[in-house]
């Protein structure tokens, strides 16, 4: 019989069910899992089936065993079906039975075991809270963990597994939260200010952090946050005074500024009159990038390296200085932690790289300079093609709107009697869908539909281009500022926003022009990804070819068709370059196919012969493969380490090494460049496997040229003493540098 305080719960006619809490006689932890299965429901005990069994596992290799925890659901009833609790279920469960039973143990740790106990007690999905801790939001003064479920760990595999038994193993280890309220001064008198200052001047580094108006750099600043090696912190108001008594301690030289994200808080500081450009500036965020950290941001680290709680969500009930003086307080903690780590993968590598956050930051303020007449004239041409291109489109296909899905999917149905193609979308599941690799598909069923999809695409193309390169936002001067994010791709690439520079269409390069008395230089390398796999596996036709001076994918297209070098046709050299080139993005045939558009069967011949001709090289990519998804990690040979998680391992690894160490020579170079020519030599964009440089004309070409090609071409070590071809390309706009 259901108690009295069940009648209005949404499960109250639900006959699985309750399943009362296990109450353990230790009561040091308390486990709160989802809801009960069958299992559970027969025998009157949480966790005892399937699930319990995947917990038990993870919790005993963390040394403790789950029957001396007291254990409870957050929905006591089992859902119908088995399904996963609604809203309603949940929180009507949590509020009048859970909670009341939970409060019980206020003297214990609380570890909440999946989303529905996650959102239900710290107020978000598991996502954002696994491995994390929490100071108890109930009382207390013990800690709140979370941690994956077992069904998601056992759907997810081994990668998974050790992420939650590492969650599970800290909050085993920790008692309590690590407060540092009591190290942070919010707002000193200006005396102790400066008593602050003077001890910054003599320290090994100084941490910084902003409070800001807005998320653009030139937002204003609200409030400063300083920190020194030894845990003390400053936060203060930024207005006229507090600036003036900062001013010579952030705009002097020689200083070590450690900051979370130098790419935001060094350009805000710059347009708001402060140039912290002349110091060294080191970004936490791309050293745990380096680290293989998955997930990045302060809050994060602060989980994973340290007995932290999620203090950005008490903001408002501590006051934004406390907020502000523990990122800062943290910071310099996590960094710290980081930096000792570094023996675990290349320290000559961070050595490297580090200034790489500073040049990406100073390239941001720099910006690039636009030809606002072509800009004009782009934009009005586009426009125009835009408006005659909706009026050709209504004029055949009526009210029809040819960017949404389902209208799209009925106007194939009905019009044609087509269904739209299956193809793998975000998430590697196929899926029916109007993305261009299903349109490219449906436009080779049948001539009828090549109009149709032609104008689709058409009108897709010209909407992007209009609203992300013509539509672009620039300064009074004509200099447009484009975000460099240093640490946003998994294998070290940058990218970049407002405007994406990295898939720029070829039409709008010839916008961006150099300064008065500058002119463009692009070095581009020549196939590096593809090098790096043959050098790496050690595939000497390969290797032969290239130091012969011979086209790669004509070289390759010779041997697979077995044709003379000098008779492959530009159709054979396109199918070589464009399925060596998806194969090592773990592609197989039919994806290769559906992307290209190329007979399915050809495709898999093709893949068949290139891999007994060139075993080395196609055997590298599957060694990777297997090795991530035994060992959950791959670390490239300059020491940049990533983790796996997830179903698409075998996938994402095949080309993790090769993007990888092609970034990591970018970096590297780039830095070097900047070093070579600090003045008059100005970074403005990486685009992949190349640079755009703007040089003033008051140096010479030739001797410019010549050193850089010597920087970019130097041997490497760790790749077998080999080195990769720079083309370098000059021109009076971005696109005549060809």
């Amino acid at each position: 019989m259901k108690p009295e305080v069940c009648k209005n719960c949404p499960l109250y006619s639900c006959k699985d069910g309750p399943v009362d809490p296990y109450v353990s006689a230790e009561e040091s932890i308390v486990v709160i899992g989802e809801a009960p299965g069958l299992v559970e429901v027969r025998h009157n005990q949480p966790f005892i089936g399937p699930m319990g069994r995947v917990l038990r596992a993870i919790m005993l290799k963390g040394g403790l065993n789950l029957d001396n925890c007291t254990v409870t659901n957050t929905v006591w009833c089992r859902p119908p079906g088995g399904r996963t609790p609604t809203n309603e279920e949940r929180d009507y469960c949590f509020t009048n039975r859970t909670l009341p039973f939970l409060k019980k143990f206020l003297h214990a740790k609380w570890l909440c075991v999946g989303s529905v106990a996650s959102k239900a007690l710290l107020g978000e999905t598991i996502t954002h809270t696994n491995g994390y801790l929490f100071s108890n939001p109930y009382g207390g003064n013990k800690i709140v963990g979370a941690i994956y479920h077992p069904r998601y760990v056992m759907e997810s595999g081994r990668e998974i597994s050790k992420e939650v038994e590492e969650a599970f193993v800290k909050f085993l280890k920790t008692e309590a939260i690590l407060d540092p309220t009591d190290s942070i001064k919010v707002n000193p008198p200006i005396m102790a200010l400066k008593d602050f200052v003077d001890e910054a001047e003599k320290a090994e580094y100084i941490v910084l952090d902003l409070e800001t108006t807005g998320l653009s750099s030139t937002s204003g600043i609200t409030i400063c946050g300083l920190g020194l090696p030894d845990g003390k912190v400053v936060s203060v108001r930024w207005n006229d005074q507090t600036k003036a008594v900062l001013k010579s301690l952030l705009t002097g030289e020689g200083k070590t500024f450690i900051i979370h994200n130098v790419g935001f808080d060094a350009p805000v500081l710059y347009n708001n009159g402060i140039d912290i450009f002349d110091n060294k500036l080191v970004d936490t965020l791309l050293l745990a990038q380096l680290l293989g950290n998955k997930k990045k941001s302060l809050e994060a680290l602060g989980g994973r390296y340290l007995a932290t709680t999620s203090w950005k969500k008490k903001a408002g009930l501590e006051g934004k200085g406390v907020y502000n003086g523990k990122d800062v307080y943290y910071t310099n903690l996590v960094y710290q932690r980081m930096e000792r780590d570094l023996f675990k993968v290349s320290r000559p590598l961070w050595d490297q790289i580090k200034d790489v956050p500073k040049i990406a930051a100073k390239m941001h303020v720099r910006g690039i300079k636009l030809d606002i007449v072509k800009l004009n004239a782009l934009q009005k041409k586009t426009s125009n093609e835009l408006e005659q291109g909706f009026k050709d489109w209504h004029a055949i296909w009526g009210d029809v709107n040819p960017f949404s899905p389902k209208q799209l999917s009925e106007l194939f149905t009905k019009a044609f009697g087509e269904r739209l193609p299956k193809v793998y979308v975000t998430g590697g599941k196929r899926k029916e869908s109007t993305n261009e690799k299903a349109l490219q598909i449906l436009r080779l069923r049948s001539p009828q539909l090549h109009m149709v999809v032609d104008q689709i695409l058409n009108l897709r193309n010209l909407n992007k281009f209009l609203k992300t390169y013509v539509e672009i936002e620039y300064d009074d001067n004509g200099i447009v500022h484009p975000h460099f994010n240093v640490a946003g791709t998994i294998t070290g690439r940058w990218s970049s926003s407002k405007p994406n520079l990295q898939n720029i269409p070829p039409r709008f390069r010839g916008i961006f022009v150099p300064r008065p008395g500058h002119v463009f230089l692009e070095p581009d390398y020549s196939q590096a990804e593809t090098r790096i796999i043959a050098m790496l596996s050690n595939e000497q036709h390969m290797l032969d070819a290239w130091d012969e001076g011979k086209d790669i994918h004509i070289f390759n297209a010779s041997k697979v068709f077995a044709v003379d070098y000098d008779k492959v046709t530009p159709e054979q050299r396109q199918m070589a370059k464009t399925v060596i080139y998806a194969m090592s993005y773990g592609s197989g045939p039919g994806r290769i196919a559906e992307k290209t558009g190329r007979p399915f069967k050809s495709v898999k011949q093709f893949m068949h012969d290139f891999k007994e001709l060139f075993p080395s090289y196609s055997g590298i990519l599957e060694h990777w493969a297997s090795d991530a998804q035994e060992h959950g990690y791959l670390t490239t040979p300059f020491g940049f380490v990533h983790h796996f998680y997830g179903k698409r391992i075998y996938t994402q690894a095949k080309n993790f090494i090769p993007q990888s160490s092609v970034s990591s020579i970018i970096n590297i170079v780039l830095c070097q460049i900047v070093e070579r020519f600090p003045t008059k030599l100005h970074p403005l964009a990486q685009v992949h496997d190349s640079l755009l440089l703007e040089i003033s004309e008051e140096l010479d070409r030739e001797e410019v040229a010549a050193e850089i090609k010597q920087i970019m071409e130097q041997p490497w070590e760790c790749l077998g003493n080999r080195s990769i071809p720079v083309h370098l390309n000059w021109g009076e706009t971005w696109g005549e540098c060809k």
